[in-house]
């Protein structure tokens, strides 16, 4: 009965949260941010995910936003990146990036690095796109295995418009590099998330 007992609260789902469900995807204070993580704390959410400009201040000096989190009862799921991942001329930036906001991930206790990449500029999606995306992906899921963090890639509506899901699955390494699927932006495109 006991080891049941166990089994059984292994499995037990925690609720997590993305702070952008509070109102912005990035804060103009800290006082607003934390703010926010108090808040998820007292409603008795279990994990945040934050935009990786929210916590950048702690890059240098993550202690204070794991007190932060600690005092919340908040476990950090991780940072939220997005960027024009199919852009060969943002590549180095990005890859400056991932290599800032990983180890910080993984000092605070987090597990991932979810990127969304939006989409080209000029609409045009073909599969070179998702070659670019892929390299890109693989090229972060690398980096983030140094921290001991994953990549996963959280898709918005253009992707599964697109067919951009599978692809991405088809040419990104599945040792490194996730997908955090949003059902949401699944159905906006027409589709059905519980059968994609």
């Amino acid at each position: 009965m006991c080891s049941l007992h166990n089994a059984h609260e292994e499995r037990k789902m925690r609720i997590g949260s993305q702070a952008r469900s509070f109102g912005k995807g990035i804060y103009s204070s800290e006082d607003e941010f934390l703010s926010v993580v108090r808040e998820a704390g007292e409603i008795g959410i279990k994990g945040l995910e934050a935009n990786w400009k929210n916590v950048e201040r702690y890059f240098e000096s993550p202690d204070p936003f794991r007190h932060s989190l600690h005092e919340a009862g908040l476990e950090y799921i991780g940072a939220h990146y997005g960027s024009r991942l199919c852009d060969p001329v943002t590549r180095d930036d990005t890859l400056v990036d991932v290599e800032r906001i990983a180890p910080f991930v993984s000092a605070v206790g987090g597990s991932y690095v979810v990127c969304s990449g939006h989409a080209p500029q000029d609409g045009a999606v073909t599969g070179d796109t998702w070659a670019a995306m892929a390299e890109r992906l693989n090229e972060f899921g690398g980096i983030c295995a140094r921290s001991d963090v994953s990549v996963t890639y959280h898709n918005h509506w253009w992707e599964p418009e697109n067919d951009g899901l599978g692809r991405l699955a088809e040419l990104t390494d599945p040792s490194t590099v996730g997908f955090a699927f949003d059902t949401g932006h699944c159905a906006r495109a027409g589709g059905d998330g519980a059968r994609a």
